[in-house]
């Protein structure tokens, strides 16, 4: 389940100009076929010098046109110490632009399979793995492996754009004209992570439910909300079940209030349902009803987290119209925690301090009120909350973020918050909308899923942004069945959150 839970599930959108300063000889122009300069068996063995270590190409493959795919020269490579990355390269129709991709969870593989739409359409596509192999639940690799945790932290996204930038040009003959980067969750904070510390890399990009909170995310609210629903033999206190019960009466409330009953909270913060309205009657505990003891749980999912004195630790908690997809995401069962909880335990034996505890360390030795500053040396390795995104505006860049309103493991709160601090900074809303759009989805879980219509064609609207100048004051939301036709279509207008 927690595999499945971490999974980075992004749908890859649109294309964004080079940064303003770049040089280089003339570029394609935009849309049109460029001529191959050098076969795929040549790349073979080439090398890039990237920040503190070099690119090598490891395997060069001519992969043939099949059905509606088109051919491309796919290359696979490392970077030092222990990057791995993979970079496919259209060979009949590149539009003259690049597209990176971000991962999920840990990492630990190359998603290149997530940069499909983009590499369809004619871009140089390329992901990475941030460093080391593994599964996406599994953070055993970071014990005592700083290089391994700044890779993962900030480096690796930063030097596969240089190699695969370098790259597609040497094997075009001429940079790319436009370049972009995607990813949701993990991805979300490498996107916000990009636009902070290399400003240059990227001319648009697009951050979904980051976590970019990290070292505080996994560890004071993912860890909260799995330690706050535990009693103290181990057992859970507000059950999966319970959590169904909730979401029923959550939107028997507040659902339809843009005339549309569909399952879905359009507008979480109107929605004030306390989940006192169906407590059970004093002594008793039914399935159709939350006892005491579940309605101060569910409250404290709601709010944000706090410490044993009292004092909030992180800016937010989940929002109404979630509770469906708590079971899993944010509540486990008496013999296993949920994914939210795996995660954050994984964090505390071998990311979050500046000495990994390792093994023996659980989720329940952390106590927040002691424990909390000593989050803050690995913090400025992993988060990605940097305010001053003025150099990333003066290098021209265009910031699209996105989160699920519905999101039960990475709260869209948090996101907000960032979003606000980011316009405080810089002086309100008119200083920020000509760089940076936040978009909230109604009833989305987390980068995918839940009730609310979760696919956008972000690429396009970045690209529209970054090469025409249209800011995206909407985007177009539809939900799609199995065989990939559109059951709804829902208009998502940006979200501008309110000065503190």
């Amino acid at each position: 389940m927690f595999a499945t839970v971490l999974s980075l599930l992004v749908a890859v959108g649109a294309a964004v100009p080079t940064q303003a300063g770049q040089a280089g000889p003339a570029s394609p122009h935009p849309g049109r076929p460029s001529a191959v300069l050098r076969d795929c068996g040549a790349m073979m063995g080439q090398t890039v010098k990237v920040e503190r270590g070099t690119a090598r190409v490891t395997a060069a493959t001519t992969v043939p046109a099949t059905g509606t795919d088109a051919a491309l020269c796919e290359l696979s490579g490392t970077i030092s110490p222990s990057i791995h990355f993979t970079l496919r390269l259209p060979t009949e129709a590149w539009n003259g632009r690049y597209f990176q991709t971000g991962c999920g969870g840990f990492c630990g593989a190359v998603p290149i399979a997530s940069c499909g739409q983009a590499l369809s359409r004619g871009f140089a596509v390329a992901a990475e793995d941030t460093g080391h192999v593994g599964g996406s639940g599994d953070g055993t690799w970071a014990l005592n492996n700083r290089p391994g945790e700044i890779d993962f932290g900030y480096r690796s996204p930063h030097v596969t754009a240089q190699a695969g930038k370098a790259l597609t040009k040497r094997f075009y003959g001429t940079q790319p004209a436009y370049s972009y980067f995607q990813g949701c969750s993990t991805g979300g904070r490498q996107a916000l992570s990009e636009a902070q510390r290399y400003p240059h890399d990227f001319d648009g990009i697009v951050a979904g439910a980051p976590a970019l909170y990290q070292n505080y995310l996994a560890t004071l609210s993912q860890g909260y909300l799995e330690t706050v629903n535990r009693r103290s033999d181990g057992t859970v206190i507000l059950t999966q079940a319970k959590a169904r019960v909730l979401s029923a009466a959550v939107l028997a409330r507040c659902d339809g209030k843009d005339g549309r009953l569909d399952g879905v909270v359009t507008n979480p913060d109107r929605c004030t349902v306390d989940p006192a309205v169906v407590k059970c009657a004093s002594g008793t505990d039914e399935p159709t009803c939350l006892t005491g003891e579940q309605v101060r749980v569910a409250r404290a999912f709601y709010a944000p987290p706090v410490d044993s004195r009292g004092r909030t630790v992180y800016p937010a908690g989940l929002a109404r119209g979630s509770e469906a997809g708590w079971p899993g995401y944010s509540i486990g069962t008496d013999t296993a925690l949920s994914g939210g909880g795996n995660y954050a335990q994984e964090v505390l034996r071998y990311l979050a301090f500046r000495s990994d505890p390792g093994l023996t360390y659980n989720l329940f030795d952390f106590d927040p009120a002691r424990d909390a500053k000593k989050l803050d040396y690995m913090a400025r390795i992993y988060n990605a909350d940097n305010t001053n995104l003025q150099p990333f505006e003066r290098a021209g860049g265009k910031l699209m973020i996105y989160h699920g309103w519905a999101d039960p493991l990475i709260t869209p709160g948090g996101t907000v918050d960032y979003v606000r601090d980011v316009m405080a900074r810089a002086g309100g809303h008119a200083q920020t909308k000509g760089f940076m759009r936040l978009f909230l989805l109604p009833g989305v879980y987390h980068c995918t899923g839940g009730p609310g219509e979760d696919t956008v064609d972000w690429l396009t609207d970045i690209q529209q942004w970054v090469e025409k100048g249209k800011a995206p004051k909407r985007v177009i939301a539809t939900k799609r069945a199995a065989d990939g036709s559109v059951t709804s279509t829902r208009v998502v207008r940006e979200y501008v959150p309110t000065a503190r």
